[in-house]
């Protein structure tokens, strides 16, 4: 008996199923069929169906005409008003002229002589200068120079006490591009400097090759890495 009552409930969900799916079919070809649109008094929508109330050829009710009226300029047109605009905002201000000094280490730097005479030129210009000017001409002279004129004449300048500290920095940086056997043990005493920004700069650039490392390790990962253990 249990089993009859069981078998009809399902019968009668299954039916109501079926109904609802039916109406749901209907409803959905009545959305094929029409169409709604805004109703032009504002209070509502109504429904104008596609097959009634034809028109002569050519003429429009308000409710077919676009939302958009202006032409919309083709794919061409607006890659050829993005190029203007880019060149229009790629405008820049003509060179300006080289100062002297500038045009002093254009001199140096194109000469055929060897990177030690360049430095030796550009080391005797800076003498000359001041300020970001001479600031300027050690960082191109710590730049030209060989390993060994940067070692035996630049490096010696980061610890005297009488070279400026934006000169001092400058020469310190160019460390990183020496010969690894020359510039670990440098990066490990520049560590120690009296300057801030130079201690800050050798812990950097340490950090970037033993990030996994604590600072007070730096000593130990340098030993294997000239080592070749690391």
């Amino acid at each position: 008996m249990k089993d009859f009552r069981s078998l009809a409930t399902h019968l009668v969900e299954f039916l109501i199923a079926g109904v609802i799916f039916t109406l749901m079919v209907f409803a959905g070809l009545y959305a094929l069929n029409f169409k709604i649109v805004p109703d032009q008094s504002g209070y509502g929508l109504k429904e104008i169906g596609r097959e009634t109330g034809k028109l002569p050829a050519g003429q429009t009710t308000p409710e077919d005409e676009p939302l958009i009226s202006t032409p919309l300029p083709s794919q061409e047109e607006l890659i050829r008003q993005l190029i203007g605009a880019g060149r229009r905002g790629q405008k820049s201000d003509p060179p300006r002229p080289l100062a002297p000094w500038e045009q002093q280490v254009q001199n140096i730097q194109r000469q055929a002589s060897s990177p030690a005479e360049k430095t030796r030129q550009l080391l005797a210009l800076a003498q000359t200068l001041s300020g970001d000017e001479q600031v300027r001409v050690y960082g191109a002279a710590s730049a030209t120079a060989p390993a060994g004129t940067f070692q035996q004449q630049l490096y010696p300048m980061v610890w005297n006490p009488s070279t400026p500290a934006p000169v001092a920095r400058v020469l310190a940086s160019g460390v990183v591009t020496q010969p690894d056997s020359f510039k670990f043990p440098a990066l490990l005493a520049l560590m120690k400097h009296s300057d801030e920004e130079t201690r800050a700069m050798a812990e950097s650039v340490l950090w970037a090759y033993f990030p996994d490392e604590p600072t007070n390790n730096y000593p130990q990962a340098v030993q294997k890495f000239l080592g070749g253990v690391y």
